[in-house]
């Protein structure tokens, strides 16, 4: 098919150059006729030049444009950690003819499958413009994907998750200072993991990450610390699981207030990190035995929205029903062993042989499970007279004694157990600052929130980011920010993040850059049996010089042949 792009006059003009050729053609017949000098040869030869001279006029006046068909064209891009038994397999499968390494990639295509993710920038940068299409290459023990909290509070759950092409089965352990924090079997293939820990430290923290005893990253985020509260204990009776607990507590800068009833009339009392004027403050959260559930300290503080946390059970079914009745809990636990105790979590610690049972009553009742551990906590109002506004957090441990831990001299671990055990039972932070890890040399989302005044910007080292309300958070805002160095960076002088260098985790950054490029593509991917095309052409401006020029020429020179 053919149409024609008449030459950018204006309409009158158009009508003008269409009359001109016209003339043209019956004067260049005229003189034809006229002369009678030359042979009927030359007349023809020259009749001839003539009329290919006009016609080159009258098409380089249309502009004629016509249609071909194409075959679109495809390429397989294979990246530089894929074996080449690999990428001939899958271009084969595809129907891929035309294969490239990154050094090789070069003129554009139509649509380019990229196979892998070891490409630098550059080569990225060559496949504007083509409809791709990613198929993931997972190397054999190579993180192919990991994420945790860049900052978190003291005591908070930290979550590490991420994936791995295993191959073999084969331990995955996350250690800090030679112990094991967390840990758990992978077998052979892709597997998605997921290991959880306390924060037990405070400020900057680094822990490794190993697959079969091989470092594989470094876990890098900062804990910040807790203000110091208030804890009370309660007890029927002295006893020195409770004893080295407040010892702990204290240790940890936290105020504690510890009371014993020893007999009717008789008790005792320990006070520590008490402040030098005297004041006393009210319990941020209460440590007590069942007994004391329908106490009136611990109603009022149920009341008020503190937490309590029910430790020293006895006998569960018992202990769990005067729970529930006195703070309207719905806790129900199960005998799963007719020993006397069970053993529980990775460091040896014991508890009652029961485990919590969750029932989907619970479950709206906002009850949740510590991980390795048979403590349940619940949210709860209170019940009765007493005030139901505030929002108490409830919670119950079966463990046995754990001092033992801490006598052995495993301070580590004790902490880790009690970390994990009073940190549901927290309230939420005044304020926080929260982003995601790995953080590398991309745009990162950080979100600030402060109940007294929401954060409008945060400080860097040499810059500073302003922050954008969040639509249903009046206390909270984010932004995205491209940290410029590596390693530790300070935020408003109160946070540290880390910022990761890539070569420390290649093939996560790597993962990175691919899937940016691909959510940045628009449009449909060309698939590969895709019918042909059709393309338009036409003649390039110099074209129609040489035409024009070459057909001058031979009406210049034919005269001269005579």
């Amino acid at each position: 098919m053919i149409r024609f792009e008449f030459t950018p006059l204006s309409p009158a003009l158009n009508g003008v150059v269409l009359v001109a050729l016209l003339v043209l053609l019956l004067v260049q017949g005229w003189f034809l006729m006229r002369n009678k000098i030359i042979s009927g040869r030359r007349r023809a030869i020259r009749a001839v030049l003539n009329g290919l001279f006009w016609l080159a006029l009258v098409a380089f006046v249309l502009r004629p444009v016509w249609q071909t068909t194409s075959q679109t064209r495809h390429a397989l891009l294979i990246g530089a950690e894929v074996p080449t038994g690999v990428s001939r397999q899958v271009g084969d499968s595809l129907g891929l003819t035309q294969r490239f390494l990154a050094s090789e990639f070069r003129e554009p295509f139509d649509s380019v499958t990229v196979l892998g993710q070891d490409f630098t920038a550059l080569t990225l940068s060559r496949l504007a413009g083509s409809s791709l299409r990613w198929v993931r290459y997972d190397a054999l023990d190579q993180l192919q994907a990991i994420r945790w909290k860049a900052v978190l509070r003291q005591g908070e759950l930290q979550r590490i998750t991420g994936s791995v092409n295993s191959s073999r089965r084969q331990s995955l352990k996350l250690l800090f200072g030679g112990q094991t924090l967390d840990s758990l079997i992978l077998g052979e293939g892709q597997n998605e993991f997921a290991l959880t820990f306390p924060a037990f430290s405070v400020g900057r923290t680094e822990t490794e990450l190993r697959l079969n005893e091989k470092p594989v990253a470094m876990i890098r985020f900062f804990a910040r610390l807790l203000p110091a509260q208030t804890y009370q204990f309660i007890l029927n009776a002295p006893d020195f699981e409770t004893k080295t607990l407040a010892d702990w507590l204290g240790q940890q800068g936290q105020v504690v207030q510890l009371s014993a009833s020893m007999s009717t009339g008789i008790g005792s009392s320990l006070r520590i990190n008490q402040p030098k004027n005297g004041s006393t403050k009210q319990p941020d959260m209460l440590i007590t035995d069942p007994g004391n559930a329908g106490s009136a300290t611990v109603q009022k503080a149920v009341a008020a929205g503190k937490s309590v946390l029910f430790v020293g059970l006895t006998k569960p079914e018992t202990d769990l029903l005067a729970i529930n009745r006195a703070l309207g809990t719905r806790f129900g636990a199960q005998r799963i062993s007719t020993a006397e105790s069970v053993s529980v979590g990775a460091a040896g610690q014991t508890a009652l042989p029961y485990r919590f049972l969750l029932t989907p009553t619970q479950l709206n009742a906002a009850q949740t499970l510590v991980r390795e551990y048979p403590v349940a906590v619940q949210r709860t109002s209170g019940q009765g007279a007493l005030s139901r506004a505030a929002v108490s957090r409830v919670g119950v441990s079966l463990l046995n004694e754990t001092f033992p831990t801490k006598l052995s001299g495993d301070s580590l671990t004790y902490g880790r157990l009690w970390y994990a055990l009073l940190a549901p039972l927290q309230p939420p932070a005044p304020n926080s600052l929260l982003a995601d890890a790995p953080i590398m040399a991309t745009p990162t989302t950080i979100r600030a929130s402060d109940e007294l005044k929401r954060p409008d910007v945060l400080l860097f080292a040499d810059d500073t980011l302003r922050l954008s309300p969040e639509p249903f958070n009046a206390a909270s805002a984010t932004g995205a920010y491209r940290f410029g160095r590596t390693g530790w960076q300070s935020i408003s002088d109160s946070v540290d993040v880390f910022v990761e260098d890539s070569s420390a985790l290649v093939s996560v950054a790597a993962r990175q850059r691919v899937s940016a490029l691909l959510r940045a593509q628009v449009g449909d991917v060309v698939r590969h049996n895709q019918p042909a095309r059709l393309q338009e052409r036409r003649l390039p401006g110099w074209a129609w010089g040489l035409l024009l020029l070459a057909c001058l020429t031979a009406l210049w020179i034919e005269p001269k042949l005579g």
